[in-house]
């Protein structure tokens, strides 16, 4: 109920601030300087300038919803796991030391207007809490940090700019000595949208196997779908029109064990030559035979090595690591008996 309370009168503080005073902190909002469609970036908020020592903080940021949509879409509750908060303390617990923000949060996320409304209240406030003998309430510039994550919508053009500042007179906080509120300045940030340059990723595809059409795609990091495809019969591939970016090329044929290589496409284009191998085919020679059975089997007593993850893959054919049962599989795919695929 104590702590309730106090966070009643801490926004009430902070909903009458002071007029015409002189600011008592100021906000840094920093982003990157540029992005592209689908990227997840992060808009980072710093206290700075602080005058006096403060128990809260309060601020809407506001963006444009049309170009970039919010990650966090949670409303009424802390977001502590989805919105980085400095500084943490230590609370003991059972015996067990646990580091946890020392800043509650209660922000709403607003997709109508395109805003975040946020509130961080102090935890070390709390009646009964023990701050420690040098704590003095927020004081030092940079030392709370709050860093909000966006996702750059697949619909911006290149040259248009992604903006996030604060809604006019929405940034105030609380003294810790009076419960007074003031009122405090921020900065915004500016994102440009870069042009893709249309690079292509090509290169050859080598495999064992003839049949079947191998499909390749480039996925960015963080997405939950590859970013661009291809698929072909050829012993060549081409995807073209592809963003600046870091990728993971992933390739699959049937019959063969998937296969995965770092892109970075930087300006130019790329050539990523691809080698499948078949399942089973430890040596990397475009058949399945007994040597892959003797291979695993020296590999299994200790006189034969496969060091390479991608040739384990290959001799792992029953389950999720290698056994005599691989050794038994693979001959009896070369003899013909009980095919691998």
């Amino acid at each position: 109920m104590g702590a309730m309370l106090l966070i009643a009168v801490l926004l009430a503080a902070c909903s009458l601030p002071v007029q015409g005073a002189q600011a008592a902190f100021r906000l840094e909002v920093n982003a990157p300087a540029k992005a592209q469609p689908g990227d997840v970036i992060d808009v980072v908020i710093t206290i700075k300038d602080i005058k006096m020592e403060l128990v809260s903080l309060e601020f809407n940021l506001i963006f444009d919803k049309t170009k970039v949509s919010g990650v966090i879409t949670e409303t009424g509750k802390p977001m502590d796991e989805l919105m980085t908060v400095t500084p943490t303390y230590i609370m003991e617990v059972a015996g067990m030391q646990l580091e946890l923000s020392r800043y509650e949060q209660i922000c709403t996320y607003d997709s109508s207007k395109g805003m975040y409304v946020c509130r961080f209240m102090d935890l070390l406030s709390y009646p009964g809490a023990k701050p420690g003998a040098t704590y003095k309430g927020l004081i030092r510039d940079g030392d709370l940090v709050i860093t909000i994550p966006f996702q750059v919508l697949d619909t911006v053009k290149n040259g248009d700019q992604l903006t996030f500042q604060m809604e006019a007179d929405s940034v105030r906080s609380t003294t810790k000595a009076e419960l007074k509120g003031v009122e405090g300045t921020a900065g915004s940030a500016s994102i440009t949208v870069s042009d893709p340059r249309g690079l292509t990723v090509s290169g050859s595809i080598t495999c064992g196997g003839e049949k079947g059409q191998t499909v390749v795609e480039l996925w960015r990091k963080g997405s939950e779908q590859p970013s661009y495809t291809a698929t072909t019969q050829e012993k060549k591939y081409a995807i073209t029109n592809v963003a600046d970016g870091y990728y993971t090329l992933i390739a699959a044929k049937p019959g063969h064990v998937t296969r995965s290589y770092a892109v970075i496409a930087e300006g130019k284009n790329v050539t990523r030559d691809i080698t499948l191998c078949l399942l089973g085919d430890v040596t990397g020679d475009g058949q399945v035979n007994g040597k892959d059975a003797v291979q695993v089997y020296g590999y299994l007593r200790g006189s034969a090595k496969i060091t390479d993850e991608y040739a384990q893959a290959c001799a792992n054919v029953t389950g999720e690591r290698i056994t005599i049962a691989d050794v038994a599989a693979i001959y009896a795919h070369s003899k013909g008996t009980v095919p691998l695929f």
